[in-house]
């Protein structure tokens, strides 16, 4: 099947029982797969958004399920992907395809192993039971032009507790299945052996909750794990001349952390750290549909000042030049008008 015929058995909504291509998306009775690791699942849901709407309405759909098993090659290369994503109009369909899960009316359940990229996390944290298999983990890049790892799991960071999201997010490192689990970023530990089950149990329409739960191993204590009272300490200040004095202050901590926190904050472009900053700081106070649009805000402004470094922080975060991210208002996705 040619990619126009895909498109074209997509928006006529004839998704009963099909495969749409062979390892992307695929309904398998009462739930649909998705394969974010597939190269053109993600651009199908961004070409045809009806579908979403579709599979909420569908009493043959009890569950949208997001699997991306990642080798740490194959993770390389989502980034990098990711990164081209993060430029213009791939980036807004990226958030939009984002709003559009988070207004998903059934469970959205995510099994996720091996080296996932930002990307993938960022779409799965619009979900309702996030599943992390044994080698789960994910690396946050900190900003470069171009790049803002952390403009679509803004609001998911704002929301951990103990301002771990805002050291992940300003810091940048790799962040491993005990500490993801710890902060609320995922909410199961699985052995990725008991994936099949969980989508044969899923499929079967089986509730979602008592499946994860009777699976769900806690996992053991994070060698990457930082102390909250330490975090909360340092990069908790309210901004950055005052986290950077508390590091230059922090003797408990470990040294190689410190270090690292401190040349991250001071790299160059040194506006990308307070613009993150403030990123986060004004997420804990937004709901996801207007955390997305000031994410992609800044995404957009942040190319033009590492090129031309003289925007203001306050500028980063008004409308661009080509116009502001469109997304519809939650009851307009949930009425099934778009």
């Amino acid at each position: 099947m040619h990619q126009a015929d895909e498109i074209k058995l997509l928006a006529g909504l004839n998704c009963d029982a099909v495969t749409v291509t062979e390892d992307a998306i695929v309904k398998e009775a009462a739930v649909v797969r998705i394969n974010l690791s597939h190269p053109r699942a993600v651009r199908q849901l961004v070409d045809v958004p009806a579908q979403l709407s579709h599979w909420g309405r569908s009493p043959d759909v009890y569950a949208l399920l997001l699997q991306s098993t990642a080798s740490d090659e194959a993770a390389g290369r989502a980034a990098a992907v990711a990164s081209d994503g993060a430029r213009g109009q791939n980036f807004a369909e990226t958030l939009k395809l984002m709003w559009r899960l988070e207004c998903f009316a059934k469970p959205l359940v995510s099994l996720l192993d091996g080296a996932i990229s930002p990307d993938h996390v960022g779409l799965t944290t619009v979900g309702t039971h996030r599943v992390a298999g044994d080698n789960f983990s994910v690396a946050l890049p900190r900003f470069a032009p171009g790049i803002l790892p952390v403009a679509g799991i803004a609001y998911a960071l704002s929301r951990l507790a103990h301002s771990r999201g805002m050291e992940w997010a300003l810091v940048g490192r790799t962040i491993d299945r005990a500490e993801a689990y710890a902060a609320g970023l995922i909410t199961h530990c699985i052995p990725d052996r008991a994936f099949p089950d969980i989508i044969a149990a899923l499929a079967d329409g089986q509730p979602v909750d008592p499946v994860l739960d009777a699976l769900h191993e806690d996992p053991e204590p994070s060698h990457n794990g930082l102390d909250a009272e330490l975090i909360a300490r340092t990069v908790g200040k309210d901004n950055l001349p005052a986290i950077l004095a508390a590091l230059s202050h922090e003797r408990a901590a470990p040294r190689e952390w410190v270090d690292a926190a401190a040349h991250a904050l001071t790299a160059e472009p040194v506006f990308a750290s307070e613009a993150v900053h403030r990123l986060i700081r004004m997420a804990r106070g937004m709901e996801i549909r207007e955390t997305l649009v000031m994410s992609y805000r800044l995404a957009c402004n942040m190319q033009v000042a590492a090129v031309d470094k003289k925007s203001s922080i306050d500028a980063l975060f008004l409308k661009p030049e080509n116009g502001d991210l469109d997304l519809p208002q939650r009851s307009e996705l949930e009425n099934g008008r778009f």
